[in-house]
């Protein structure tokens, strides 16, 4: 039977905007692993998507067939990766 793993990613850019209202939505859609931080667009290494394409990577070189990644919601910071195996 094909398993389903959803890794989402979240962002914001400046430390008066708040994040959690992204996190609540993306939880609620179901989301397995979630990766979240507070960076400017202005900077070009941003941690956490880092870390969200090497877990997507990983799935992919175990056999998974990973989708690219989908915006969801209104906000282009949230991204979600559904990846599907065995």
């Amino acid at each position: 039977m094909p398993i389903e793993v959803r890794l989402a990613y979240a962002r914001v850019s400046t430390r008066t905007q708040e994040i959690q209202s992204q996190v609540d939505a993306l939880e609620a859609s179901g989301v397995h692993r979630l990766f979240q931080e507070q960076i400017s667009t202005r900077v070009r290494e941003r941690p956490e998507m880092k870390a969200a394409l090497a877990t997507a990577r990983e799935y992919r070189s175990l056999g998974a067939k990973v989708r690219d990644p989908r915006r969801t919601g209104d906000r282009p910071q949230e991204r979600t990766w559904t990846i599907t195996g065995r």
